[in-house]
């Protein structure tokens, strides 16, 4: 799992908590903020996105928009090994400039 950390906190990444980027294999990414640890969020996004693959239905609803593409896309798959820290911080604002910038590019 590639996960940036700044080396300083000890903490497992899988534990922390925060803003994070999914990447996806048509180069798109889903940026996502969890008040949990962010393994257990990432158990949560692969469960669904294998609920989106096998899913026939286009009525369901599914748990995110990294799922929702992959239902959309079914050649498409996340790279869930690439996952990217953004902010351990909460924020609300800071997470909207983030999400800002990340999409001018």
């Amino acid at each position: 799992m590639h996960l940036l950390n700044s080396g300083k906190d000890k903490t497992p990444v899988t534990r922390l908590r925060g803003v994070y980027q999914i990447p996806c294999s048509c180069e798109n990414y889903y940026i996502g903020r969890t008040n949990q640890n962010l393994g257990t969020k990432l158990q949560q996004h692969k469960e669904s996105s294998e609920k989106a693959l096998k899913s026939k239905n286009n009525s369901i609803s599914f748990d995110s928009a990294s799922s929702n593409h992959i239902f959309e896309n079914p050649n498409n798959y996340v790279l869930f090994d690439e996952i990217i820290i953004i902010s351990n911080d909460l924020g609300i604002k800071k997470l909207s400039v983030r999400q800002s910038k990340s999409n001018e590019t």
